[in-house]
């Protein structure tokens, strides 16, 4: 892991992350412009759940850089439900916002990749903000109910259309849930 700080922030970048992206560029190398827009959205994501964090007066303790992509911790203390709210649905809030200026100006690859990680973002997972919304304001038993009931069917769709992104899509899913 590189491990450095920048602001008074801990900046970690752990293997996993460059993994992914190795995996990612492999995958899609050949289109540069698939890769810098995936990019670009997942940063911004980023930046909007930073930008609330700040706004509302806290301040991240640490941004990690791992294999689920990037994450903020915030500094010690306990946010209160309204913020944590705000603050996680900010991030798809950016994407969704992006997605909707960049198919106005006709940038279709950019909305496309700005609307899938919004939108997947929202999922009910651990892992994602969907997750944590939801942890927010149900009980255990039904924030994983539901969130099998969302996954399955996605998976389900998913398999019938390309059973490679489908196992992908379970095993993202599988890992959220178990190891976080």
């Amino acid at each position: 892991m590189l491990r450095f700080r920048l602001g008074g922030v801990s900046i970690r970048i752990y293997f996993g992350f460059f993994a992914m992206l190795t995996f990612y560029f492999y995958l899609y190398g050949r289109d540069s412009g698939a890769v810098g827009a995936a990019l670009t959205c997942c940063l911004l994501h980023e930046t909007g759940h930073l930008a609330a964090m700040l706004l509302l007066g806290f301040r991240p303790k640490a941004v990690c850089f791992y294999a689920g992509g990037i994450k903020l911790v915030p500094k010690s203390g306990v946010v209160p439900r309204p913020q944590q709210t705000v603050i996680l649905a900010a991030g798809c809030t950016v994407n969704l916002l992006l997605a909707a200026v960049s198919g106005t100006v006709g940038l279709h690859e950019l909305m496309c990749v700005s609307l899938a990680v919004g939108l997947i973002n929202l999922l009910p997972l651990k892992a994602l903000d969907g997750g944590r919304l939801m942890a927010l304001y149900l009980p255990e038993k039904a924030r994983v109910v539901t969130a099998a009931a969302t996954v399955l069917p996605l998976c389900a769709a998913a398999f019938a259309v390309s059973p490679p992104s489908a196992l992908f899509l379970a095993a993202f899913a599988a890992a959220a849930e178990l190891l976080m």
